[in-house]
């Protein structure tokens, strides 16, 4: 495949792990970024032709978003408190990842469909509820809602 560009060029999303085999039978702790993963996850859930694989992709981006979204609710608040409007440290990779969930909410696969159709739900009851805290974020899923009903999807530009 082609080159795909990150969502965001800061490293934002990660996954501190913690195994067994350090030096002395200890443990190390390890952060792996998922940044430069969701492009192309992204473009696998959209487009793959294999079952297996676009469901495995698309799995792994209801995870990262799920991640994501528990990530900003547990950080501390801006220094504005909630009515901010800050963008949350995600907003870039939300305004990408947006489109590409409403699309999957839609799919003709029965498995993606089904993760994407509740969790897109479940975004808009989050992020829409009566706080500023996530406005921008707000925003970008909105944005994502008006245009996956305007027409044929952008969100394969990934």
């Amino acid at each position: 495949g082609g080159a795909v560009s990150l969502w965001d060029p800061t490293r934002r999303v990660s996954l501190d792990l913690t195994v067994g085999g350090g030096p002395g039978d200890g443990t190390v702790r390890l952060t792996l970024w998922l940044d430069a993963l969701l492009p192309r996850a992204a473009s696998l859930a959209l487009t793959s032709a294999d079952r297996a694989s676009k469901v495995a992709a698309a799995e792994f981006l209801h995870a990262v978003t799920l991640l994501m979204v528990g990530r900003n609710a547990r950080r501390a608040a801006p220094k504005g408190g909630d009515y901010a409007r800050e963008p949350t440290p995600f907003h870039h990779i939300y305004r990408r990842l947006f489109p590409v969930i409403i699309d999957l909410a839609v799919d003709p696969e029965p498995v993606t469909r089904q993760l994407f159709s509740a969790l897109a739900f479940q975004l808009v009851r989050w992020f829409t509820r009566n706080q500023a805290r996530e406005a921008a974020e707000t925003v970008a899923l909105l944005d994502a809602l008006t245009e996956g009903l305007a027409g044929p999807s952008s969100s394969t530009e990934a």
